[in-house]
């Protein structure tokens, strides 16, 4: 009788699913996948399609 470790057996398998980022511009929360660009900005991740509202909304000064 042989007993197969799992640990070992599954140990080459890839898994199942793939790390995604998740856009933190307001009103999006898209999910950037592999391959995909996105800019990080102190910290935030933002995608393409948000970045100008992003930078706008969040970095945009008058001076007074």
């Amino acid at each position: 009788m042989q007993i197969e470790n799992r640990m070992v057996v599954d140990s080459e398998h890839r898994a199942a699913f793939k790390v995604v980022a998740r856009c933190m511009a307001s009103d999006c929360d898209a999910d950037i996948y592999a391959g995909e660009y996105f800019y990080q900005i102190d910290g935030d991740v933002v995608c393409e399609n948000c970045i100008d509202r992003f930078l706008k909304d969040n970095y945009r000064r008058c001076i007074e």
